[in-house]
């Protein structure tokens, strides 16, 4: 079968993606969230984390349920008492997930979203999700998210007249990572790497 003649289950998704971010408590609509997803889920995660951010509703941040044991876990150790965490995974990762939560604080506010659809449709399901949940907290705060405006500054950076292309310098692969590890912009590698060729070469 040819993937143009799969049909997309649209109104199933649409219709649990409603009903999940509806279900989620009041409580959980807290200053800080962090979203945990799997490989597919992360679709919808990150576009809740744009909407959240762009919107000013919420301090939220995400991580692939495989990595949060990997520095993330001190977040909640110290702020679980102001945070809620979001664990959104597609059916083949609940037992992961299960296994996570277990080994979390106890006072940690946690929310699950199991998606009930696997691979691509999680994804797609776990996006339509974050556009309804992106719903609960401006209603709360009476805001329009089509309708923010724009401050002043913020017209200026969006219209700015800066000329990007004077004097700029487009660093390799290489150079960004020379730049990370000697914390300097990306720019004055060529420039330091030059400087170490002259003092390095024999006479």
């Amino acid at each position: 079968m040819r993937d143009a003649d799969v049909e997309l289950p649209a109104d199933a998704i649409l219709a649990w993606s409603r009903k999940a971010a509806g279900a989620i408590p009041a409580s959980a609509l807290r200053e800080h969230l962090s979203v945990v997803a799997d490989p597919w889920t992360l679709l919808g995660a990150d576009d809740l984390q744009i909407r959240s951010t762009e919107a000013s509703l919420a301090s939220l941040w995400v991580t692939d349920l495989r990595n949060l044991g990997h520095g993330r876990r001190f977040w909640f150790a110290d702020r679980a008492r102001e945070t809620t965490c979001i664990f959104l995974p597609s059916p083949d990762y609940t037992p992961l997930k299960d296994w996570t939560r277990s080994g979390l604080p106890p006072e940690l506010a946690v929310v699950e979203v199991t998606a009930r659809f696997d691979g691509m449709l999680a994804g797609l399901a776990a996006v339509a999700w974050a556009m309804h949940w992106a719903d609960r907290p401006a209603q709360r705060r009476d805001r329009d998210r089509g309708r923010l405006g724009v401050p002043a500054f913020g017209e200026c950076l969006y219209e700015g007249d800066f000329d990007y292309s004077a004097g700029a310098v487009l660093a390799d692969r290489d150079e960004i990572a020379i730049a990370r590890k000697l914390d300097v912009p990306a720019g004055r590698v060529r420039e330091l790497l030059s400087l170490l060729k002259v003092r390095t070469t024999p006479p």
